[in-house]
């Protein structure tokens, strides 16, 4: 079993929103997007073109113990349907500040895809 990492969209949100401290990093230029077992951290985080790439785990553990938000994902199934997830973005405390749902008429196809969306969503919500 394989932990996801992030997808370069969603390192280019967190170090937008001050993530560092991870054991990998996305290298970008004009021509391509690689990612390097370098880490990214308070040396690194300035230069303009590297992106923090940590597992979308320790993302969603860094939203929850630095930026008090919470993202759950969801599973839904019948009999006639195929399986689905969703995800809820909430703060910490619930009430005190951020609630999003996403909505069950665009599901996604895995807990992954639904968990990495909602880790957009929480990145785009910080100050």
């Amino acid at each position: 079993m394989k932990e996801e990492l992030i997808s370069f969209e969603t390192a280019k949100l967190a170090k937008e929103k001050g993530f560092v401290g991870c054991r990998k990093r996305y290298c970008s230029d004009s021509v391509a997007t690689e990612l390097h077992s370098l880490p990214f951290n308070e040396l690194t985080k300035d230069i303009p073109t590297l992106y923090p790439a940590p597992t979308q785990s320790l993302l969603q553990k860094w939203l929850r113990d630095e930026k008090s938000i919470n993202i759950e994902v969801t599973h839904y199934h019948n009999k006639q349907e195929p399986e689905k997830w969703s995800y809820d973005v909430t703060s910490i405390p619930i009430g005190s500040g951020y609630y999003l749902t996403h909505d069950l008429d665009n599901p996604f196809k895995t807990y992954e895809e639904a968990l990495e969306k909602g880790l957009q969503e929480a990145l785009k919500m910080l100050d």
